[in-house]
């Protein structure tokens, strides 16, 4: 089998090289990959008993011995630094410091981690590959531990679960082995090493080896024994191995449980009358089938020493719990060894879900249904310990997850935790586990592995790693062979490995702009990244998601990597979801991604910041990485996520949840009390739910009530009415809906919203102003002065701007020499997905441009009305912006401003970043107030989930924190707007526009946005910049993927908006 060859075969040939290569030059060897490891096999342990194997608490097993704690450590910046005869139990190790195992070591105070991994440095430092960098961190661990009397006789295990990126293993002094691939686990027998009393480890880890070669990505590259480290003993004769499968029957009823298990011999004697006991019990503990007489046996003597059987085994399960991420129905099995005595040698379990995984209909189906992938791409990552994560991280990102309508992750670009699959199990999510990525060296037109025979058995040995640990998990629906690594013979190899070892899976890959979708035969899904909903000329080289609808393409589409999560971001993301529930064939996609992997730093000032690329690399090394100049501008490489790196959510996480959620909810076009639901869940009735509606007239909830049935099946739709009053004129109205759990779950509390809906029944009107009040003006050569009767105006005339407003002697607008009254605004400080655009934008200096007044007239229309005409000219060499805004001023403070603004020029230019005012308020005025879209940020293109109220919040509170400072914190569909003083009743400002704007209230400016790398750099004003905008540019995914559909651009043609500010 290519198993064997993998890791037995290649082994001996291994071993024997052992003679002709100094040990420690195999991490420069590329086909030298593994020494002395035990061969792969699935993740389980060994209990004392049956009853110890159904409750699963393996660290409470006496035949498991964590080693995780403090090691002795030391750290070298080469590896010709590294201590000599360290690995020998007299070295005196009293001068070294301590680590804690496991721990990435970056995060410990040596060295810095690496973005993009070996990658960047082959193209930064022109490395040729395979070789390794000469600056290759080594570090050199040592610990002791004794081993507990009731292993005396028995096989003892040691289990590395991750170590970056290859290590060296010497157990007493003698050296027992050596394992690259990081992401997977590296065991090795290390009985006949041990000793009585005190036994000294030994581990010598590099940060670089070809190996890496296999771990390059969008990710960052930590260094050490990063994950568990424990010892399990087990007896001579033992279960290697086991693989569980379930087959349903037609109607997706009963099951037919399957499985393979290895039988192992390491003792000096020939085994024989040896069987398995397999007993599955549900998840109360009660036992459902046992296998009695019918348990698998060893029909013949077994040899001794290295001796293997494979047993057999099925059964029938009737009606089973089916496992699914609606409903994550777990049982145990569990697997009895009795010797020829009927003595019990050894018990071990296997969480299993009955399930099983189709394609049919260009669709994929989970026990007869078929699902819609809602996923995300998810990198390791914790702000504290790198790569080294903790169970309670883990948990927290399934509760988010699932929380949020996310059901399914792809473990990009490698194998995860072990404790990972088993939590995924638990609280149900769909997985694709990865086994490689090597993008940079495709892209640098290097495919690797591709077709190149020496890296057939180490690119092999991790497809099979991969399988072989996790082959057991039911949450693994989805097999990748890797990510952005071109096409070769060595992935067909792979996947012809996976299709026949493993049929009860589907198989996944996207080379990257190669034939891959042609090969036909290897995949079981087509896929591909970051696809288009409408064509765009400027960017051919992305695939229309239409494209993926044409015959030739006989599979199900999934978008591998879609909706790039880089800060500010995530538009049209509803748009893609309406193409894809629009689709049959279209399984949905996986979000890049899931986390910002950015880690905390003390700044000399003892305050904690996020650390980024920038942190690590010099722009030296930026400079080669992808777009050069908004690589170097933006410095946010690393954080795509949406969450922060912390947990806390990003305003882009509630789209999702609103995108993706379970239920959906319109009005009937002809009766207008009358609504239809209908039930987008594969298992799941409605009527776990409880439905409510709230009606609301002008943002203000006047209505409620419970949706009276919602006993609605998977896929059907249903119909209901509601009592609402008459609704009158002049009057906006807004019926929610809302959704809730009648009971809590393993993921949320009783009360969690699942999802909501949000129907307009009568559109807004703008209110009109009538002049009333008197007011006067006076002017001289510099200044135009309107006064009514508990307001003063002041315009500065050579500025033609606003430099004051006195309401009841108090003034309003900023006095610091800062930004002051309204001011034509075109521009906003980048976002990531504003790349295609950021160089036009600078190259017209839209945030940079000349004003000048070319007129202004200020007239006495009535005893209640002043109007003043104000033309300026925006210009720079590209092109010229003319805004005419006409002030009209009434006696009781009302000030309306009617704009037109015309472009000229600017041929270059595809769209404006906004068309709006910005004004300077006194900093005092931080209460906001607003009828609108809300309570979080919503730009136009990313606005579904911020539903019509009124909110409030205080102008700090608008920030949102985004690694890299950049526009931010905007509110969509504005109605009204007010400003007040703390523990003021009254507003001191209220704006209204004749139609619904934006807004945004920050105390920093575009440029003091544009200038800083990270908040904590910001120049934090004394004012309150206010931005009321008629048009922005949507948010899109240009970061990485297309630009803001065509009806969320802003085209350079002339624009009409007015504003009214009223004072009180």
């Amino acid at each position: 089998m290519i198993q064997k060859f993998s890791k037995t075969a290649t082994q001996i040939v291994i071993l024997l090289l052992v003679f002709q290569i100094n040990a420690q030059e195999f991490w420069k060897d590329k086909q030298v990959y593994t020494v002395g490891t035990e061969p792969h096999a699935a993740t389980h342990y060994i209990f004392e008993n049956k009853a110890a194997a159904i409750e699963g608490n393996y660290t409470e097993s006496p035949y498991y011995k964590s080693l995780a704690g403090n090691w002795k450590f030391n750290w070298v910046e080469k590896p010709e630094k590294k201590p000599k005869d360290f690995h020998l139990p007299s070295f005196n190790d009293a001068s070294w410091k301590q680590i804690p195992v496991p721990s990435c070591w970056e995060r410990q105070g040596y060295g810095n981690p690496s973005h993009r991994g070996l990658g960047m440095l082959v193209r930064a430092e022109n490395i040729k590959i395979p070789n390794v960098p000469e600056d290759n961190p080594v570090g050199s661990y040592r610990t002791t531990f004794n081993v507990p009397e009731n292993w005396e006789n028995r096989q003892t295990l040691l289990h590395f679960n991750g170590v970056s990126s290859a290590f060296y293993l010497w157990i007493n002094g003698a050296f027992v082995g050596y394992d690259e691939d990081a992401m997977t686990s590296s065991v090795f027998d290390i009985s006949k090493y041990l000793k009585e009393g005190t036994n000294t480890i030994a581990v010598q880890v590099y940060k670089w080896t070809t190996g890496s070669y296999f771990e390059s990505g969008d990710t960052w590259t930590f260094s050490g024994i990063f994950r568990d480290v424990y010892l399990q003993s087990r007896p001579n004769v033992h279960i290697r191995d086991f693989f569980f499968s379930s087959d349903l029957d037609e109607a997706y009823k009963d099951a037919e449980l399957k499985g393979k298990i290895k039988i192992f011999n390491n003792a000096n004697e020939v085994a024989k009358g040896y069987q398995v006991n397999i007993d599955v019990y549900d998840d109360l503990g009660n036992l459902i089938s046992e296998s009695g007489d019918k348990s698998p046996k060893l029909g013949w003597r077994m040899g001794n020493l290295g001796a293997e059987s494979i047993l057999e085994y099925a059964t029938t399960i009737k009606s089973p719990k089916l496992w699914s991420a609606e409903y994550p129905n777990l049982y145990t099995i569990v697997l009895t060894l009795v010797n020829s005595d009927g003595e019990v040698v050894e018990v071990t379990r296997c969480p299993f879900g009955f399930r099983e995984i189709e394609m049919k209909d260009l669709q994929v189906h989970v026990n007869g249904k078929a699902i819609k992938i809602k996923g995300v791409n998810r990198g390791e990552s914790h702000p504290e310990l790198g790569k080294t994560l903790t169970e309670a991280s883990m948990i927290q990102d399934i509760l988010l997850m699932k929380q949020h309508n996310v059901n399914a992750v792809r473990s990009s670009h490698h194998p995860n935790d072990p404790r990972w699959y088993a939590l995924c199990d638990k609280y149900g999510l769909y997985v694709m586990d990865e086994a490689l990525e090597s993008p940079d060296y495709f892209i640098r037109g290097n495919g690797l592995p591709g077709s190149d025979i020496s890296w057939m058995a180490a690119a092999l040995d991790r497809g099979v790693a991969m399988v072989e640990r996790s082959k057991n998990h039911p949450s693994i629906i989805f097999w990748s062979l890797g990510n952005e690594s071109g096409w070769g013979q060595n992935f067909a190899l792979i996947s012809d490995y996976i299709k026949r070892y493993d049929p009860t899976r589907l198989i996944s890959y996207d080379g990257r702009e190669t034939d891959c979708w042609e090969v036909k035969d290897y995949f079981d899904l087509n896929s591909s990244m970051y696809p288009f909903i409408e064509d765009d000329e400027k960017q051919k080289h992305w695939k229309l998601l239409s494209f993926w609808a044409e015959p030739k393409y006989d599979k199900p589409y999934i978008m591998i990597e879609y909706a790039h999560a880089q800060g500010n971001s995530l538009g049209n993301f509803a748009d893609y979801w309406s193409v894809v529930e629009k689709n049959p064939s279209f399984v949905g996609g996986y979000i890049w991604d899931w986390v910002n992997q950015t880690y905390n730093t003390k700044m000399p000032d003892g305050n904690i910041r996020q650390s980024h690329r920038l942190d690590y690399h010099p722009v030296d090394s930026l400079k080669v990485d992808g777009d050069f100049t908004e690589v170097i501008e933006l410095k946010n490489e690393c954080a795509k996520g949406v969450v922060f790196a912390d947990r806390s959510i990003k305003p882009s996480l509630l789209e999702v949840k609103k995108a993706q959620q379970y239920i959906g909810i319109k009005a009937d076009t002809l009766q207008p009390n009358k609504f239809h639901v209908r039930n987008k869940y594969n298992f799941t009735n409605l009527k776990s739910f409880e439905g409510s509606w709230v009606l609301l007239r002008n943002g203000e909830n006047i209505k409620k009530g419970i949706i009276p049935s919602l006993d609605i099946k998977p896929d059907e739709t249903k119909s209901f009415e509601i009592n609402l009053p008459k609704l009158k004129e002049g009057a906006e109205y807004v019926v929610n809906f809302s959704f809730k759990l009648k009971e809590t779950t393993k993921w949320a509390k009783i009360g969690h919203e699942v999802a909501k809906e949000e129907i307009v029944l009568k559109q807004w009107l703008p209110s009109s102003i009538v002049p009333k009040g008197e007011v006067t003006f006076s002017e001289d050569e510099n200044q135009i002065t309107i006064a009514g009767k508990r307001f003063k105006l002041g315009l500065n005339k050579s500025t033609g701007t606003i430099t004051s407003i006195r309401s009841n002697t108090i003034e309003l607008i900023a006095q610091n020499g800062g930004i002051q009254g309204p001011k034509l605004n075109v521009y906003r400080a980048p976002i990531e997905n504003d790349r295609p655009y950021i160089k036009d934008w600078k190259d017209a200096k839209l945030n940079t441009l000349s004003e000048k007044v070319v007129a202004i007239k200020a007239e006495q229309t009535s005893n209640s009305l002043v109007t003043i005409n104000v033309v300026k000219e925006f210009s720079s060499d590209s092109g010229n912006i003319k805004h005419q805004c006409i002030y009209k001023i009434d006696g009781t403070g009302n000030i309306t401003l009617e704009n037109t603004v015309t472009p000229t020029g600017f041929e270059n230019l595809e769209t404006l970043p906004r068309v709006g005012l910005k004004l300077g308020l006194v900093k005092e005025l931080e209460e906001v107030n607003w009828y609108g879209r809300g309570p979080h940020e919503n730009y136009p293109d990313r606005r579904e989930s911020a539903f019509l109220g009124t909110y409030n919040s205080n102008v700090s509170d608008l920030y949102v924190p985004y690694l890299v400072p950049q526009e931010n914190g905007a509110r969509s569909d504005i109605r009204s707007l007010e400003f007040s003083f703390k523990n003021k009743k009254k507003p001191a400002i209220h704006i209204e526009s004749d139609e619904p704007f934006i807004f945004s209230a920050l105390n920093y400016d575009a440029s003091d946005l544009d200038k800083a790398s990270r908040p904590a750099f910001l120049n934090y004003r004394k004012e309150t910049i206010v931005c009321i905008d008629s048009k922005m540019l949507g948010l899109g995914n240009a970061s990485c993927g297309p630009v803001p559909l065509k009806q969320y651009l802003i085209p350079l043609k002339p624009y009409e908006f007015s504003f009214t500010l009223s004072l009180f």
